[in-house]
């Protein structure tokens, strides 16, 4: 009911909109499903994903081979290391590689471009799925290889063998993010698929053609979801991790400390350089402090607005995460194919179905208000707090709660009691994921946003259109303070839990 409500009720009210259309608007979309213009963006939006996504997992890898080789003390803290770039949006990442180029009196723009930052914004993703695949793998089939077979051969052919899943994971999760970006293309002056989209609606206001457009966008996913569940669905669900241990690897000392080196040259690039551009660009602290009398309402709003949504979806997704984990649930897989498939959809889309949805008099004020903009992050992001806390359950041992069960617990007492506490860590990272996510959503919160009310993104893209680059630069790094501050709250207040 939930994912019905939240997700499906405005992308289907968008389909039924563009096919009761009329007959003139049945011609115009049959020309925009099939235009030679369509196609051509459609091609090199799909190269673009494709480059991104191999780019993405090749440095993932690389990065992720270098966490795993390392001692266990020093993994858990390089693993952290992993998720901080995720603070800086690709479309900020996009605006700092044009303010160095400018620096340098220097022009920085098109397809090669864009490859290169959707890369570089996505590439923890890899490397995070890279890491927890090598620690799940069997250790002792790695050392039977390397006794038997040279080095070289054992990683390509024992080791890739076993976290081919989770790259292929990290391919298709990256390739499909890269696919349905709007705002590094567009800043980068490219035209892609999704600027199209865009333009479609926000330009000339046709809500018909940027639906009938938006084909892709439900083909695409369907046909990664298949490859996933081919090469990797069933061997990557049953995974199970082995804690924060030291995996012996095939590779000498020397090719490991080279990795550990890329492991700091990819932190500083997409992580330390951006904040020194950052900072340089804003220059004086007056800057600063111009930005924040200008922006603060921006900032607390956006703030309130991704916590509210963050908070929402974690409590949404604990039944619906219970509802997949059961093995015999009826429609627990329709469910679970349910739940992953907005993850690849653009923000557009949701935000053209939010406006359809909701622009009515008898709910204006929910059209009118930040509420909207609160049930675009939920309609998108609810996957991203959904998926940890699935996971989270697939790690409970089912012979713990056999054994609840068999002491006549309550199924109360036993969710509150035993999964609730297990399940704490998984909770707060799909908190912590959505929060990000929300308070960085830029596509939709620009079609659905009410008049004057801006959120912190909407704020930063709008200006630097007019040319404020100091300014730009002051409220970026404000949006990564606060994603970072944000994320620091939740790492320290986990580790008490733990302790207790």
């Amino acid at each position: 009911m939930i994912i019905t409500l939240m997700v499906l009720a405005p992308l289907g009210a968008l389909i039924i909109s563009s096919i009761s259309g009329g007959q003139n608007t049945q011609n115009a979309s049959r020309q925009t499903f099939l235009g030679t213009q369509q196609l051509v963006l459609l091609g090199r939006s799909v190269l673009l994903a494709v480059m991104a996504g191999a780019g993405g997992t090749m440095a993932g890898l690389v990065v992720g081979y270098a966490v795993a080789s390392r001692p266990a003390n020093v993994q858990r803290r390089m693993a952290i290391g992993l998720m901080l770039p995720f603070s800086i949006p690709p479309f900020v990442q996009a605006l700092v590689w044009i303010m160095l180029a400018q620096m340098f009196g220097l022009s920085v723009h098109g397809f090669f471009a864009t490859v290169l930052v959707l890369a570089g914004s996505f590439w923890p993703i890899a490397a995070l799925l890279t890491w927890i695949g090598l620690r799940q793998s069997a250790v002792n089939g790695i050392e039977a290889a390397r006794m038997g077979e040279s080095r070289l051969r054992a990683f390509t052919r024992i080791e890739l063998g076993l976290i081919r899943p989770h790259l292929v994971t990290a391919f298709l999760v990256i390739a499909l993010f890269s696919f349905s970006d709007y705002g590094v293309p567009s800043l980068f002056r490219i035209n892609t698929y999704p600027v199209y989209v865009f333009s479609q609606f926000a330009a000339f206001y046709d809500l018909h053609s940027g639906v009938m457009a938006s084909w892709p966008y439900l083909l695409l996913p369907l046909v990664a979801s298949w490859i996933w569940y081919r090469k990797a669905g069933v061997r990557f669900i049953q995974s199970r991790g082995f804690g924060f241990r030291s995996c012996p690897r095939v590779f000498s000392p020397v090719f490991r400390s080279i990795w550990v080196l890329t492991y700091w040259a990819a932190i500083l690039v997409t992580l330390g350089l951006p904040l020194t551009v950052l900072a340089i660009k804003a220059g004086h602290f007056q800057t600063y402090w111009t930005a924040w009398q200008t922006a603060k309402g921006q900032i607390g709003m956006s703030a309130m607005i991704a916590a509210a949504s963050a908070t929402l979806m974690a409590l949404m997704a604990f039944p619906l995460a219970l509802g997949i984990q059961g093995r015999f649930a009826k429609g627990s897989q329709l469910l679970n194919l349910a739940s992953i498939l907005p993850i690849a959809l653009p923000g557009t889309l949701f935000g053209m179905g939010e406006i359809y949805l909701w622009n009515r008099t008898q709910t204006h004020w929910i059209y009118g208000s930040a509420t909207v903009v609160i049930f675009l992050y939920i309609a998108r992001f609810l996957p991203f707090a959904l998926r940890p806390q699935v996971v989270g359950l697939a790690q409970i041992e089912e012979g713990l709660l056999d054994a609840s069960r068999l002491s006549e617990r309550s199924s109360f007492n036993t969710t509150w009691r035993i999964i609730l506490p297990l399940l704490s860590a998984s909770i707060m990272a799909g908190w912590a994921l959505a929060f990000m996510l929300s308070l960085q959503e830029l596509t939709g919160t620009l079609l659905v946003v009410p008049p004057g009310m801006e959120t912190l993104a909407v704020r930063i893209y709008t200006l630097y259109h007019y040319g404020a680059g100091q300014l730009v630069a002051a409220l970026a790094l404000f949006l990564v303070a606060l994603s970072g501050l944000m994320f620091a709250v939740l790492t320290i207040f986990h580790q008490w839990i733990q302790r207790r």
